[in-house]
């Protein structure tokens, strides 16, 4: 979206400053990047009835250029990554309170020479 706002932008600001040919070139690449944008009603309705969200599904259509297909194995795949990644998560986090378990106690630290002794 950032990319769009800017060519608008400059499309304008050329405009202003008499630079109709830039103009014409940024406004016309900004209409490119925003027909792009666009998510047909009817492949976003068929994503979303496969459970996911309005924006999860604008994104993967847009990432997928459309293809419903696509956008579905997309999501799916990413639903995969991060139970793995989860899972990968827990098993660290299992293998790290173990080793905590295993280990024998620390040994007590050496005397502070320095202190002074309390007179209580």
């Amino acid at each position: 979206h950032r990319h769009l706002r800017l060519e608008l932008l400059e499309g304008v600001v050329a405009f202003h400053t008499g630079q109709l040919e830039k103009s014409r070139q940024a406004l016309a690449s900004a209409r490119a990047k925003f027909v792009q944008l666009q998510v047909p009603d009817e492949a976003l309705s068929l994503v979303m009835s496969m459970g996911y969200n309005q924006r999860n599904a604008k994104r993967a259509l847009r990432m997928n250029n459309q293809d419903v297909g696509g956008a579905i194995d997309f999501l799916v795949e990413e639903k995969a990554k991060k139970l793995q990644k989860r899972e990968e998560d827990l098993k660290r986090r299992d293998e790290i309170w173990e080793c905590a378990e295993d280990a024998s106690p620390l040994p007590a630290p050496p005397p502070n020479l320095f202190s002074v002794p309390d007179p209580h």
